[in-house]
Order: C-alpha cells, then sequence, then structure tokens
C-alpha cells in the first residue's frame, strides 16, 4: 500500500505544465471550497426565509411503527421521522416515499404527507438500489476532485447515467493527459480515499437553485456549465458531499456511511470531441451497501473484476465517438 501511495505521490510531482480552465488559475482544492462556499451562502439564505414556523401532520406507513407526527414545514426530513422512532430506524434507512414520490431522507417536508422509509431490505429496494449507486458516482467524483492536487486541473464532466445492472458505477472527467494507466497500487489508494469518506459518515445534501447561480457556482467547469445550460430549467439541483458539489437530480442516499468496500477498480479512455486531447477518463467502481458489508473474498473478487469490464451507455451520445467492443457492451448491460 505504502508503494502505491508514493506512485500517486510521483505523479502530483510530475514538472509539467499546469492545466486550467480558461476562466481560472485556481487549484482543484479552491473551486471546490469555493463552490462549497457559494452552496452553504444560498443554504443559509434559503433556510433563512423561513420566518414562521408552520406545523405540518406526517403520517408514517409502517407495518410495524404507523403512527402520525406533527413536524415543522419547510425543516423536519424524512430522517427526523426516523429519529422519532428508534435507533434502528434512523440507521438503516436510505431513502423515503413521500406521497408516493422518491425524497431524500435529509430534503425538508414541505406539506401534509405520507412517508414510507426505504432501506436495502425492504420489499421494493429499486429505488433504493438506483440512489445507492448515485451516490456512489457522487463519491467517486468527489475523489477524483481531490487525488491530483495541484499538479494537474481536473475538469469533471459528469456522472453518467449507469444502470446497477452494469456491475459498476462510473465518472467522466477530463485530466488533460495524453495517456494515464493507474497501477493496482495507485487505484488502491484512490479506494483509501473512500474508505476515509465512508468513516466520516458525510452526508448528500440536496439544495435546489436558481439556474444563474449555478452557472456561477461552476464558472470554472464548462463541461457542467453546458450541462445546465442545455437542460433548459429555471432551477438546477445541486447535492454536496463534504465539500465536492455537483449537478444531480438525485436522489440519493442518507450518508456516506452505507458505501462498504468502496473499490476504484479501472480507468478507461473513452473518445470525445469535447477534449483537447480528443479523449476523456471514464472512472468506473463498485461498492457494497453497508447492510452487505460481511461478504466473503470468493464473491467479492468476481464483482470487482466485472467492474473493471469497460461500461458505455446509450444516453453517452455526443459525448462518445466510437464504441470499441459491441459485444462487450452487450455483455456488461445483461
Amino acid at each position: 500500500m505504502m508503494r502505491g501511495r508514493m506512485a500517486l505521490s510521483s505523479l502530483r510531482r510530475m514538472p509539467c505544465a499546469r492545466w486550467y480552465s480558461k476562466n481560472t488559475k485556481l487549484t482543484n482544492a479552491e473551486v471546490s471550497a469555493r463552490q462549497s462556499h457559494l452552496f452553504e451562502n444560498e443554504k443559509q439564505r434559503q433556510l433563512s426565509l423561513v420566518t414562521r414556523i408552520e406545523k405540518i401532520r406526517v403520517k408514517l406507513l409502517d407495518k410495524n411503527n404507523s403512527c402520525t407526527l406533527i413536524m415543522n414545514k419547510g425543516l423536519s426530513t424524512p430522517y427526523n421521522v426516523a429519529m422519532h422512532l428508534n435507533k434502528l430506524y434512523r440507521d438503516r434507512s436510505a431513502l423515503a416515499l413521500v406521497n408516493g414520490e422518491v425524497w431524500d431522507m435529509l430534503r425538508p417536508l414541505t406539506e401534509d404527507c405520507e412517508v414510507e422509509l426505504l432501506h436495502f431490505k425492504c420489499d421494493k429496494p429499486q429505488e433504493v438500489n438506483k440512489a445507492y449507486w448515485r451516490s456512489c458516482s457522487h463519491m467517486l467524483g468527489a475523489i477524483i476532485a481531490s487525488a491530483f492536487k495541484d499538479d494537474f486541473f481536473v475538469d469533471l464532466v459528469r456522472a453518467p447515467d449507469v444502470p446497477v445492472t452494469a456491475g459498476c458505477f462510473c465518472y467522466d472527467v477530463d485530466l488533460h493527459m495524453d495517456d494515464w494507466s493507474p497501477t493496482l497500487q495507485e487505484l488502491m489508494c484512490l479506494s483509501q480515499d473512500a474508505f476515509k469518506m465512508q468513516e466520516k459518515e458525510l452526508p448528500f445534501e440536496r439544495l435546489a437553485v436558481d439556474t444563474n447561480l449555478a452557472l456561477e457556482i461552476f464558472q470554472d467547469n464548462r463541461f457542467k456549465k453546458k450541462q445546465i445550460t442545455e437542460s433548459g430549467k429555471s432551477t438546477t439541483t445541486l447535492y454536496r458531499c463534504g465539500d465536492f458539489v455537483d449537478v444531480s437530480d438525485g436522489p440519493m442516499v442518507t450518508s456516506t456511511r452505507f458505501a462498504t468496500n468502496f473499490s476504484i477498480t479501472a480507468v478507461h479512455n473513452i473518445k470525445s470531441s469535447h477534449s483537447e486531447h480528443g479523449k476523456l477518463q471514464r472512472f468506473q467502481g463498485v461498492a457494497l451497501p453497508s447492510d452487505f458489508r460481511r461478504i466473503h473474498h470468493t464473491v467479492l473478487t468476481p464483482i470487482e473484476n466485472r467492474a473493471k469490464i469497460p461500461v458505455y451507455t446509450d444516453s453517452d451520445g455526443p459525448w462518445i465517438e466510437e464504441k470499441e467492443d459491441t459485444q462487450l457492451q452487450k455483455e456488461t448491460s445483461v
């Protein structure tokens, strides 16, 4: 493991030109800090608009603990509902249904409603699994944004919409490099950063902002600005985990605590006309929900090996100029 950390550190100290986006000379860390600062300012501004606390009736739908709670409109969340029950509900609930709509555990409730708390072993875990996959992609983006420190400016592109059946979650970036094939030790070092995030139990915070503010937050990233502009929406949904802010419709799980056995398995080049080098890098990884953390290595190893296979999606569109192996693509989508 020490050799891996040395290898990654040597990459950070390479005597090469530093790459920056056109509109900034900030480092990766400074960009993340500025984005988080703007996110926090808007979060506090929106909270300040709640000048009068109104009460709402929240009916919990649960076969063992159905009840009706009086909560605070615009402030109380499904997580607060779980806290009113017991530690088991608080710790295992990863997502909620609010009047039938999939809802973040930390998203405030806005009206009288019925709430159902979801977990990974509930009768219908499909929505929880999708939110978990999405959250792991967000964690992967956070790791990449901080991994290269100041030697390279990393342009984050997007977390592609990869189905759970693909066997891995992904994040696309532009490293501005001609070529980089990370060693196994370097991938292990990156995976260690995920372990640190999991230990910190960082919450996934949701915030809907005016699109003009979203463009200001991502003024240093041409890919995000393009994504925001092309959406055509007047508001943009952002998520923050630690200092890392990203665009996503969500929902996501409660916190990084749910992501165990997190492994960054591969980095593949994908062809793109949007990069100076004609390609982007697709980071791939896999992780298991905390409810399934105790798994034998003979089961985990095949899961990690499958997550190394290059994955392409139907929504890649202009981002991918050509797909290398049609048969491989079919295998990964089964």
